[in-house]
C-alpha cells in the first residue's frame, strides 16, 4: 500500500510532523535551526524515527536532500505578527524564500504552509506561496488552532497540490484540547500537559 512521504522545514519540536504521522504520512526528514527543539524530537524516538537535522535552511541545497511527496513549512511567524509592529521588526523576513526555493526546485506533489493570519498582508510572500505554476492552492484563514492546541490562536493554512483536489477547511471540533498550566520552578516557563 502506498504511503506518502514528507519532510518538514522550521519543524520546531515536531507538532506538524506529529500531525502528519497521525494522518498516515511517512516522515523522511525534519529540519530546524533550534537545537533545543530538534533535541526534543530526538528524545521522542517513539514518534520520530526519521532524520532530524539541526541546521539552517539557508545552508541546505535542495538536491542534497531526499525527495518527498509533501514539503511542509512552518517558518517563523514573528515577523508577520502584529506584535512585530510594536518592536519595528515587521519585515516579512526572507526565510519564506528559502522554503519557496525548495518547493520550486523539487516540485513535490503537495506543499503545506502554516503561519499567522498577518502573513496575508505581505503581498510578496503570498504571491510566492500561491502563484507557483502547476499548483492548485487553497488558503484557509483564520483557522482556530484551539482545535489541536490548548491555545487561543488563529492560524493561516495554505495547501498547494499538483492535482486539483477538493480540500475543505478544518472543521471545528466539539471537544477541544485543554491545558493544565503550571509554572516550572526550574525554567520559569509555562508547561502544557
Amino acid at each position: 500500500m502506498y504511503k506518502p512521504t514528507a519532510k518538514g522545514y522550521f519543524s520546531g519540536c515536531g507538532g506538524m510532523e506529529l500531525g502528519l504521522l497521525l494522518a498516515g504520512v511517512e516522515l523522511v526528514q525534519s529540519l530546524d535551526l533550534d537545537k533545543e527543539a530538534t533535541d526534543c524530537m530526538k528524545r521522542n524516538g517513539h514518534y520520530f524515527s526519521h532524520t532530524i537535522l539541526t541546521t539552517d535552511i539557508k545552508d541546505k541545497t535542495v538536491l542534497e536532500q531526499p525527495r518527498t511527496d509533501i514539503i511542509v513549512g512552518t517558518y517563523p511567524c514573528t515577523k508577520y505578527s502584529p506584535i512585530a509592529d510594536i518592536h519595528g521588526t515587521r519585515t516579512g523576513d526572507d526565510l519564506f524564500l528559502h522554503f519557496f526555493r525548495h518547493i520550486a526546485i523539487e516540485k513535490p506533489e503537495m506543499y503545506i504552509v502554516e503561519n499567522v493570519p498577518g502573513m496575508r498582508k505581505f503581498k510578496v510572500v503570498m504571491e510566492a506561496m500561491t502563484k507557483l505554476p502547476d499548483y492548485y492552492v487553497n488558503v484557509f484563514c483564520p483557522v482556530d488552532a484551539a482545535n489541536w492546541l490548548p491555545q487561543r490562536r488563529q492560524r493561516l493554512i495554505l495547501i498547494g497540490t499538483r492535482k486539483n483536489f477538493s480540500i475543505s477547511a478544518p472543521s471545528v471540533l466539539k471537544k477541544k484540547p485543554k491545558a493544565y498550566w503550571r509554572s516550572s520552578p526550574i525554567t520559569h516557563r509555562v508547561l502544557f500537559y
